[in-house]
C-alpha cells in the first residue's frame, strides 16, 4: 500500500508542475490541508485556486523526508517540498 501512495504522490507533484487540475482534484481529499513555510494552513480549494492563476507556475518540485502513516483505511503523508518557479510574480 505504501508503494501505491508513493506513486500517487509522485503523480500529484507532477500534476502540480504541469497544472493538471483533474489529477490534482482526483488525488487530494476535499478535506486535505497544506501547511506553508510561513505556517499558514490552506485548504484544497485555496491551493487549487492559487495554482489556477496565471501568475503562478512551478518548474521544479523536489520532495524529501516523506513519511507515510497508515491508520486503519487511511493514510497520512507528510514531506518537505522544495519548489522552484514563479509565485505571484
Amino acid at each position: 500500500m505504501k508503494e501505491q501512495i508513493t506513486e500517487n504522490e509522485k503523480k500529484l507533484l507532477e500534476a502540480f508542475r504541469v497544472k493538471d487540475f483533474t489529477i490534482i482534484d482526483e488525488l487530494i481529499h476535499d478535506d486535505g490541508l497544506f501547511v506553508y513555510p510561513n505556517g499558514l494552513t490552506l485548504t484544497k480549494q485555496m491551493v487549487m485556486d492559487n495554482y489556477r492563476r496565471d501568475d503562478s507556475a512551478m518548474t521544479t518540485i523536489t520532495a524529501t523526508d516523506q513519511i507515510i502513516n497508515l491508520i486503519d483505511d487511511s493514510a497520512v503523508v507528510s514531506m518537505n517540498l522544495e519548489l522552484q518557479g514563479k509565485y505571484h510574480d
